[in-house]
């Protein structure tokens, strides 16, 4: 269920209905391919107090090699330090790497096959190879060298604090480098890119490119969790991207000082009924969950329904969210003398 909680409502009822069949909730166990692209990150890379080998001088009748110069756009100077990292579209992981050296060279040997390649340097911003057809592909064909060079522009930066009204600094904030698009006729933002405020309540947002950029504060608290939430603003201090100010930004700039003041955040509260859509009896054991729509303002919030399938949840603020339910497994483990089956959550 998606809805939306205003600001002149303090509560909401919601009721769920579903079909009078055994219910139980899957889930995939995407976590496994993670960690399993993990450990192949891994593999690839060097270990501590080890130098990087030598590029690869020459490709054999079985490989190719993807080699290349790194330099400054603006200048035209060589950059050391730069990750290379290559990759087969469309399947993910990492099928090669190398950093540039001083004289900005670096060379990957690879398997024959068509790949993407991205360099990434802190103080740059993060680049995509693409050819004189601005296409982001390098065919990479055995027995022989392919070139791609980067000219990799300098980032800009934005920083600055996060306090509440009375000057006190605020942790854990998201600063998020917006963009402005448009979706299906409508305004629309995406997050180029992102930080984090520290215990002082300081953030710094690195590696932009130029451009407009419209800044946004959020905190996503955890109701469940006592402390304090606060309203999501767009700099200065708008409720909504039309009405925010924005941030123009040169290559390699920095713009210091772009503080933020959160006021405290009403809260609202949600509550409903799950039952089966035939019998209208309650559905049992469900647990219910609540977070904001695609990483918008709001917070999240989890309960258990009651036996009578009522729920409540409160301390939600402004926002669009999404709702889920999911029943929870009950497990039968033998019988005991002279009791029923024993039961465990």
């Amino acid at each position: 269920m998606e809805d939306a909680v205003s600001g002149l409502q303090s509560e909401k009822v919601a009721r769920f209905t579903y079909p009078q069949k055994p219910f139980l909730q899957k889930t995939v166990k995407s976590w496994l391919w993670l960690l399993l692209l993990e450990v192949l990150t891994l593999a690839q890379a060097v270990p501590p107090g080890k130098r990087a080998p030598p590029p690869l001088p020459n490709p054999t009748a079985q490989s190719a090699v993807i080699r290349g110069t790194v330099v400054n756009h603006t200048d035209g100077s060589t950059i050391s330090g730069v990750k290379i990292s290559v990759s087969v579209p469309g399947h993910g992981g990492i099928v090669g790497s190398d950093t540039s050296d001083a004289t900005g060279h670096y060379a990957i040997h690879v398997p024959p096959e068509k790949y993407s390649a991205y360099a990434t340097k802190d103080g740059f911003v993060g680049q995509f190879y693409k050819d004189v057809a601005n296409l982001p592909v390098i065919q990479a064909n055995a027995g022989q060298e392919t070139v791609a060079d980067f000219r990799m522009l300098p980032g800009a930066a934005v920083s600055g604090r996060v306090m509440d009204t009375n000057g006190s600094s605020i942790p854990n904030v998201s600063l998020r480098a917006n963009i402005k698009i448009y979706r299906q006729g409508r305004v629309d933002v995406w997050t180029r890119a992102s930080a984090q405020t520290n215990a002082q309540g300081e953030y710094r947002i690195v590696n932009l490119p130029p451009g407009r950029y419209f800044l946004q504060a959020i905190r996503n608290d955890d109701a469940n969790k006592p402390g304090r939430s606060f309203q999501a603003v767009f700099y200065p201090a708008a409720a909504r991207i039309d009405a925010a100010e924005s941030l123009r930004l040169a290559v390699g700039e920095e713009k210091r000082s772009i503080d933020f003041r959160l006021s405290d955040a009403a809260t609202h509260s949600v509550s409903g009924r799950i039952t089966f859509l035939d019998s209208g009896q309650p559905v049992p054991n469900m647990a219910i969950q609540v977070y904001p729509d695609y990483l918008g303002p709001g917070t999240r919030a989890s309960v258990d329904a009651q036996p009578d399938g009522t729920f409540r949840l409160d301390r939600l603020t402004a926002g669009r969210y999404r709702m889920e339910g999911q029943q929870r497994r009950i497990e039968y483990h033998g019988v005991r003398p002279g009791q029923g089956p024993a039961r465990r959550n």
